[in-house]
């Protein structure tokens, strides 16, 4: 009873330290999906219903403007370029820059850990921590456990203070059927430069890239 007693006590103890550590910077998975609203400086709100695949450095995504869907993007950043498509219509368009994993990078600041909602009942909250990027100032919440992201905040000198929320996001589904390049772009020829008319979509798209890559 008492050796049981004594290895109760050292498991606690243990935990405390534990839980007292410092979160370190981390990576999400590798797979997953979700979507994530974008509000900007003047009003306008993007959303993306996304799938995320860093192993084949792949995204896909399904673009919606203030509520109304413009179009699906793929973008395939080994091959070095991007498929708009919608109906049947596609575009094939260059891709430039390169992947960049997912999540807080090494060189954040930790600034707090809290809690949404409440841990006093089983399954009412949710371990959140608060970084910031010492490079670009982005303010950044990912969960504590499978690094998901949950909000970020930054102020760009061009496009001026923009918010991101993320919600649904799902690690049980892994939907390869999204990376399929549609029979529409297969026969699309690379467009070297962007229309007017591809002017919404781009200015989409780089929030959406930006929610990746600002980090």
């Amino acid at each position: 009873m008492m050796m049981a007693f004594w290895m109760t006590v050292g498991f606690i103890c243990f935990a405390t330290r534990a839980s007292a550590e410092e979160p370190k910077p981390c990576l999400t998975p590798s797979r997953y999906m979700g979507s994530v609203t974008m509000t900007l400086a003047l009003g306008n709100l993007y959303r993306h219903d996304y799938d995320y695949d860093a192993i084949k450095q792949r995204l896909h995504t399904k673009m919606f403007h203030n509520d109304e869907f413009v179009c699906e993007d793929l973008f395939l950043f080994k091959q070095r370029v991007h498929y708009s498509f919608k109906n049947d219509h596609c575009s094939k368009l260059p891709h430039d820059s390169d992947f960049k994993p997912f999540g807080v990078p090494k060189n954040a600041t930790f600034l707090s850990q809290v809690v949404l909602g409440t841990l006093s009942t089983p399954g009412h909250g949710l371990v959140v921590n608060n970084w910031k990027n010492s490079n670009t100032g982005l303010l950044s919440t990912f969960t504590d456990a499978d690094c998901l992201p949950v909000s970020q905040v930054m102020e760009d000198a061009e496009r001026g203070v923009f918010i991101t929320n993320s919600f649904f996001n799902n690690l049980l589904v892994y939907r390869s059927d999204a990376f399929v390049i549609p029979e529409t772009c297969k026969h699309a020829n690379l467009e070297p430069e962007k229309h007017a008319e591809l002017q919404e979509i781009e200015d989409g798209n780089n929030y959406f890239l930006s929610f990746f890559q600002n980090q």
